[in-house]
């Protein structure tokens, strides 16, 4: 997932011997300054994922079929550097549907994902929040989240994942004596 390689060493060494042999100050800077985004680019991303925190949250564990829960997301970043750039791949049940959002179906560990992107400033928390349909009974967990995020200018990744499984429970639906019969 990065745009780094080893390549881009190897083109500043080029350069930088270039700018020796022709005695030319603009591939002397040109390299130094290839080697300096890449210096920020690697200690931006290796201190990306310092310092943030992914949590989910829902009104209520328990529901009725046919009711509706909260979820809301939250992500906080604790620290000076800024996130340009956080994907959020958390896994969720298909079989309950959220308003504003899609949780797709992913066909190889058949379960849903819901996918996220999030940018935030230095000490930012944002909080985003769906309402969760209950149609269908069960017990139904959520998580793990898959974080994704790097440095600002696009060279290197990171990925986590974040364990902390929630779950809500679905009730059957209740009917009185009446509707019984």
């Amino acid at each position: 997932d990065t745009q780094f390689s080893d390549a881009w060493v190897f083109l500043s060494m080029i350069i930088t011997l270039l700018g020796l042999v022709l005695n030319n100050r603009f591939l002397l800077v040109a390299a130094l300054a290839l080697l300096v985004i890449t210096a920020v680019g690697w200690g931006w991303n290796a201190l990306s994922l310092f310092g943030l925190r992914y949590r989910r949250h829902f009104s209520e564990t328990r529901a009725f079929l046919g009711e509706t829960v909260e979820l809301t997301l939250e992500v906080s970043n604790r620290k000076f550097l800024p996130l340009t750039w956080l994907q959020v791949v958390d896994v969720m049940p298909a079989t309950l549907p959220l308003d504003q959002a899609a949780v797709k179906l992913n066909s190889t560990t058949n379960l849903g994902e819901f996918t996220s992107f999030w940018t935030l400033g230095a000490f930012q928390r944002s909080k985003r929040r769906f309402t969760i349909h209950c149609a269908e009974r069960g017990y139904h967990a959520y998580g793990p989240a898959t974080l994704s995020t790097g440095d600002g200018v696009g060279m290197f990744s990171s990925k986590g994942i974040l364990v902390q499984p929630e779950r809500l429970i679905v009730y059957p639906r209740l009917y009185s004596a009446v509707e019984l019969r």
